[in-house]
């Protein structure tokens, strides 16, 4: 009966030491020997070699390149990629400054962008909205070239605009409307100097201060009051 025991180093390497054992008389075999107590049993056909050697070396540094060379994306690739970031910046961006306004829309979209290009969950959740964008972009453009939605848009909106210049230029509408504003704020202004509508104002604010300070003061009083004849009655 053969029984084999391996030693090994720390980092995992072959066998340095091979302790083995054929009919009661045990053996240790030191790395680079081969073990052929038995021919007929592959177990004992073991060859070591040792993480000194230099062979061994460049063999586990040449494994880790490989591991971990990083394949280059192809030019279309690159493209879907850089489309996605735009998508997931201005779709964050959108819904940002609906929700926050433009300050933290404009960061929201920039950090989309940004996670993107970055693992974990985060980033999944970023180039998920990026995908959606692209595709509402997408059944966008379908639905434009199908009814040419722009195009009309385009000229249904130029046709308005110039129906406003031929009514403004037969019935003077910007040049009256600027000189009714005007006549407004002129309005306005005069009657505020006239009845002295601001110094007014000023002095009635002043009087609720002081009435609601004085409220105050005399609610303090009053609880001071109190306080000092329960705690008379209290010594009496």
């Amino acid at each position: 009966m053969v029984q084999s025991n391996k030693f090994t180093s720390f980092y995992d390497s072959p066998p340095l030491v091979t302790a083995s054992a054929f009919d009661g008389e045990p053996q240790l075999v030191v790395a680079d020997a081969i073990v052929t107590t038995n021919e007929s049993d592959p177990l004992l056909h073991e060859s070591a070699s040792s993480p000194f050697d230099p062979e061994y070396n460049e063999a586990c540094e040449d494994s880790s390149q490989s591991s971990s060379s990083h394949i280059p994306l192809t030019e279309e690739e690159e493209n879907r990629d850089k489309a996605r970031s735009v998508g997931a910046g201005v779709a964050t961006g959108v819904l940002g400054t609906l929700l926050l306004g433009p300050f933290f829309g404009v960061l929201l979209g920039f950090g989309a962008a940004y996670c993107t290009k970055k693992e974990g969950a985060l980033g999944d959740s970023s180039r998920a909205v990026g995908d959606v964008a692209l595709l509402t972009q997408k059944k966008a453009e379908e639905i434009d070239q199908k009814h040419n939605i722009v195009e009309k848009s385009k000229v249904a909106t130029g046709k308005a605009w110039g129906k406003v210049k031929e009514m403004d230029k037969k019935y003077n509408i910007l040049v009256k409307t600027k000189d009714f504003a005007i006549f407004c704020f002129t309005s306005v202004k005069d009657f505020c100097v006239r009845h002295r509508v601001a110094e007014r104002a000023a002095d009635a604010t002043g009087q609720a201060a002081s009435w609601a300070a004085g409220k105050l003061e005399e609610a303090n009083n009053s609880n001071n009051g109190s306080t000092g004849s329960t705690a008379a009655a209290n010594k009496s």
